[in-house]
């Protein structure tokens, strides 16, 4: 989180981690006399003085996104771990400002923090009042490593995160993608979204040639991360053709008005429970009315049809032409996609202009998303990542 401060014409920014929140707030109103004013959906926090106004900002989006696939993927193993369903990201209206839960389980009453770093007395100090403040019965910390001298009270429980990337990589080592994959990814942009958040693109073009297999090309692409301790949470690839798909490595290229004929399916609601057991099901019995609808006006199109679930929250139906997915010009797709209507989140692909967003990307098919642990596939199998919790004793 970011600290702006502007008072008589002077600015002052620092960062807090979030257990600092109360101190910084005490010191504002110890310091400065205002009051809490109206603040944005990027604020947390915005207090006017005479004079001036500080505010405290929220995670950029950046560190939101790497934050979340490791909050999710605790909360998958801890379901698992307890037999529980877990809400993952829930605000609370409490005091001074909104506070923002990783994990909750209603029933029993267990809140749950996710700590990317080590976990220390001070943060240990905040998540109880923080969970005293909220009327929960137990906090489950999961962190990346403890410090020596931690003292663990009896209403937390502390488990340590243990990532091991050998299956995924394996995974993405022995990868074939289905004939329809390779035949339109030559001519698009793949983009993987690390798992430090960054996004970067794929320096080579995703074709067969006579020296590498697309699979192998992909692969190599992969390697530049595994070597440097990242790996992708996400791949994407670019809906419309790109003039030079391994030029557009920024994914600021030149689009053409060519895209793929696929349409994205997602949950009514997100608030869906991390349930290791129940999670696929919820997705689907969300989603179902939608899917028949988009499947039903395809075909009354005369086209045929291929479903993949997303990965995460919803599913990806492909139109196809016998063994091919079809593209489409600009203005025929937009005729599709209105005539389909809220039944597909590509309703919200536009650009400024209002047309169809040309730089849109959607997730590559027989790709992992880190976040559940599934493939993009037919198959909505889950795939096993030998990452674990340990307890903390």
């Amino acid at each position: 989180m970011k600290v702006v401060i502007a008072f008589k014409g002077q600015t002052i920014v620092f960062k807090i981690d979030e257990k600092d929140i109360d101190k910084i707030i005490d010191y504002l109103e110890s310091e400065y006399s205002g009051q809490i004013q109206y603040k944005s959906d990027f604020e947390l926090i915005r207090y006017k003085f005479k004079k001036g106004v500080a505010i405290i900002y929220r995670d950029n989006i950046r560190v939101r996104t790497r934050n979340e696939w490791i909050e999710l993927r605790s909360l998958f193993l801890l379901s698992q771990k307890l037999n529980l369903p877990f809400y993952h990201s829930v605000l609370f209206n409490f005091g001074k400002y909104q506070h923002e839960v990783d994990g909750v389980n209603f029933q029993e009453r267990i809140m749950v923090e996710v700590l990317n770093r080590k976990l220390t007395n001070d943060w240990i100090e905040y998540y109880i009042k923080k969970m005293r403040r909220i009327n929960f019965k137990k906090c489950i910390v999961i962190a990346k490593s403890t410090a020596k001298d931690i003292k663990i009270p009896e209403d937390m429980e502390v488990y340590i995160y243990k990532l091991n990337l050998s299956s995924l990589i394996n995974y993405y080592k022995s990868l074939k993608f289905p004939s329809w994959v390779k035949s339109f990814l030559p001519k698009r942009h793949v983009r993987f979204l690390l798992s430090n958040g960054r996004w970067t693109g794929a320096k080579r073009r995703l074709s067969n040639t006579n020296k590498h297999t697309t699979e192998h090309k992909l692969w190599l692409e992969l390697t530049r991360f595994f070597r440097r301790k990242r790996f992708p949470i996400k791949i994407y690839y670019s809906m419309a053709r790109m003039i030079n798909p391994a030029g557009e490595f920024f994914g600021r290229g030149y689009p053409l008005p060519y895209l793929l004929g696929v349409f994205d399916v997602d949950a009514a609601t997100k608030n869906i429970p991390i349930d290791a057991k129940r999670y696929l099901y919820e997705i689907e019995k969300s989603t179902r009315e939608k899917v028949k609808n988009v499947l039903e006006t395809l075909e009354s199109e005369g086209y045929k049809t291929k479903i993949l679930f997303s990965g995460k929250k919803g599913f990806h139906i492909y139109a196809f032409d016998e063994d091919r997915p079809l593209e489409f010009k600009e203005e025929n797709l937009r005729r599709l996609v209105l005539k389909l209507g809220n039944n597909i989140d590509n309703i919200n692909f536009k650009s400024k202009e209002g047309t169809l967003d040309l730089h849109r990307i959607i997730k590559l098919p027989c790709s992992i998303d880190l976040s559940t642990g599934y493939p993009v596939n037919e198959l909505y199998k889950k795939m096993v990542i030998e990452d674990c919790l340990v307890e903390n004793f």
